[in-house]
Formats: structure tokens, sequence, C-alpha cells
């Protein structure tokens, strides 16, 4: 994704680590959610925009989530699907739609919504963590 660095500020409870095949630390950051305040119950989320070195960018194998409740991975291997749809003038994200269902979503469905009028959407599906050449 093109976008400019967006980098927490280096203090927290939970930690993303990005690695390499062999266990190298190519990316590592610091964090505290971020409460959500337009949905019911207590959630929180983080997003950040990480700038790919070129020095590690296609070494990338895996990136960890650690945290007060536990830990979570992404690598090749994962089958997590996700739909974003992106603006493509702005770059803003204008959904994360997980899960099976979004594996089977129509787009001009999504389009058709609304809230979407007069914005050229991209959609992009991922299972997990690119391959580099997707990268």
């Amino acid at each position: 994704m093109n976008a400019p660095p967006s980098l927490p500020n280096g203090d927290g409870e939970y930690q993303l680590v990005g690695r390499a095949a062999n266990g190298e630390v190519l990316f590592s950051v610091d964090f505290d959610m971020n409460s959500v305040s337009d949905i019911e119950g207590p959630r929180a989320g983080f997003a950040f925009a990480i700038p790919a070195s070129p020095e590690w960018a296609d070494a990338l194998a895996e990136v960890e989530l650690t945290g007060p409740m536990g830990s979570d991975m992404i690598n090749a291997d994962s089958n997590r699907p996700a739909l974003i749809l992106r603006e493509r003038n702005s770059g803003h994200v204008r959904a994360l739609l997980r899960g099976e269902s979004s594996a089977g979503i129509r787009l001009d469905a999504v389009t058709a919504d609304p809230r979407m009028a007069g914005t050229n959407v991209d959609a992009l599906f991922s299972r997990g963590l690119p391959q580099p050449a997707q990268r």
C-alpha cells in the first residue's frame, strides 16, 4: 500500500514485530490501542503505516502482535480473508471486511452503497501476509 508513514508514539502495552524467516527482527513498534467510540461495548484498534525499507521488504516473513491478552501472527500460510475498500484518489480506507464472508462479496453491491457514491474505490483482497512480489 502506498501511504505516508504513520507510526505510534513508541510506548504502550502492545507490540507489533516483523520478522524474516530466520527470526531476524526487521521492525518493532510499541503502542497502546485506541478506543473505538462509535461501536457498542469496549472495543479498541490500531492502524499504522510502517515504511518498508528496501533492505528488508522482500525478507518479511511474519508479523506478530503481542499484548496483555496474548499474541497473534500472520505469515504466508495465514488464511484470513479480508477485503479492504480504499478510495483511489485519497487512499482513505472506506471499509475493512473480515472473515469468510469477505471472500464472496460483490464489489458492485458495495459501490451501490449511498455512502460510496461518487468515489473511485479499489477493492484489495488479502488472505494474510502478501508474497514479496505483491508488496
